[in-house]
């Protein structure tokens, strides 16, 4: 999984909280730069974007995204 997040201390927690996951590794990056480099082998977002971004996301191959604000704790990776 791929995590794109400008802050670093935001980002590390959410990669690291979904590599403990049970079959899930994440890796964070802090651009979108970056994050073109690596989107032909991620499959989940976190983004500040709404629902009004799905369209895109579904057209660049993005399986599923968690929005932004999330509570890590009741989330599930699953």
């Amino acid at each position: 999984m791929l995590v794109v997040e400008d802050d670093r201390a935001v980002g590390e927690l959410i990669a690291g909280a979904l590599s403990d996951e049970p079959g899930y590794s994440a890796i964070h990056v802090l651009t979108p730069a970056l994050a073109l480099e690596t989107i032909k082998h991620a499959v989940l977002f976190e983004t500040g974007s709404g629902a009004e971004s799905v369209g895109e996301f579904r057209r660049c191959g993005i399986a599923s995204y968690v929005a932004k604000p999330f509570n890590l704790w009741t989330w599930s990776a699953a």
